[in-house]
């Protein structure tokens, strides 16, 4: 069991203690680190690994022999140069797989049975493949910019999270935020490359439009929405075979003076589908359409909703200082965990 499934236990008793006993109301807030610089690495690195696996089906086997060298090389010189006892038993550990299954594509070839060489190709890939990712990464890694990349990783994990939760019967979050949230807006306001950097003189004449998203439904077909109402969020299959996502707000089918088919394709063409657009491919998507609500602030109101709050904090820490009190058990109150 994870520190993660522990923790989420532990709560789950207090939750109920404190809604069932005491007579709470519990509002239980969940928030998710779905993006960290290792989440990004490994997302990417297995984009790429997956990549390259389907690369190698095209390329020569003298290409690949090349190319398993330079892998092995590479991954030699960081088992070499690296100090921390566990982590070496661990990398020691991998590189006997690697060598193991590079001589046995090594034996493969000198034997010239093409059968036993695709086998012995497949074995190098599967036990290679940290090695491999770790490798084309550093050829790779600075081209892969697309977001559903990072997302697929994370969402995975978290999927599989909840399953064993709901299988031990573990109460469901209220709400339930994420890490990226924040990250996402701070990068897409203040490190736009389209746009120089806002300034401190700027700030008065700011304005924040944020969309809450929300009345998810699943669509029974890619034409099960309406135009100007619903937000739509598609997933699909590239012309690789990958698990591809891409949204749209309400508004913007509307303001581009889009039809319903005209959006769908934008939308797989945002997502990164590069190959013929046929109704079969249309038909293939899986829908789910939301409705938006839209909130903006300028930055006068900005600040003083920040004053109120402080005030507000202020005020709570001078009428608790000097003085007791008891909870009374039977008094309904809001607890935020």
């Amino acid at each position: 069991m994870s520190k993660a499934e522990g923790s989420y236990i532990s709560f789950d008793i207090l939750r109920r203690v404190l809604s069932d006993y005491f007579g709470y109301n519990i509002h239980y807030v969940m928030n998710i680190t779905d993006i960290d610089d290792k989440i990004i690495k490994r997302a990417r690195q297995n984009y790429l690994y997956e990549q390259y696996v389907q690369e190698v089906g095209t390329k020569s086997l003298e290409d690949v022999l090349k190319d398993q060298k330079e892998v092995l090389t590479a991954f030699q010189a960081t088992c070499d140069k690296n100090t921390d006892p566990d982590k070496k038993v661990m990398l020691d550990k991998m590189l006997e797989k690697m060598m193991k299954a590079v001589d046995s594509l090594t034996k493969s070839v000198e034997s010239g049975n093409n059968e036993a060489i695709l086998q012995a190709k497949e074995f190098y890939l599967k036990e290679a493949k940290d090695p491999i990712a770790e490798w084309v990464d550093k050829q790779k890694g600075a081209d892969v910019t697309e977001n559903s990349i990072f997302e697929s990783l994370p969402r995975f994990w978290e999927d599989e999270f909840h399953k064993d939760m709901t299988a031990l019967n573990i109460l469901p979050p209220d709400v339930l935020t994420r890490v990226s949230l924040r990250e996402y807006a701070l990068t897409s306001a203040l490190r736009d490359s389209r746009f120089s950097p806002i300034t401190r003189e700027e700030f008065p004449k700011l304005t924040v439009s944020v969309s809450i998203l929300q009345n998810f439904e699943e669509a029974r077909g890619f034409l099960d929405w309406s135009l100007g109402i619903h937000g739509i969020r598609i997933e699909f299959l590239n012309e690789r075979g990958m698990k591809r996502t891409a949204t749209y707000l309400p508004q913007v089918a509307t303001e581009q003076g889009w039809d319903q088919i005209q959006t769908i394709d934008s939308l797989l063409r945002k997502g990164g589908y590069k190959a013929s657009i046929t109704p079969e491919v249309r038909k293939s998507i899986k829908l789910t359409r939301y409705r938006s609500q839209e909130i903006q602030m300028n930055y006068n109101e900005y600040r003083s909703v920040v004053e109120q709050q402080q005030q507000q904090k202020r005020g709570n820490f001078n009428g608790n200082s000097g003085t007791g009190g008891s909870a009374n058990s039977g008094q309904l109150g809001r607890v935020q965990c």
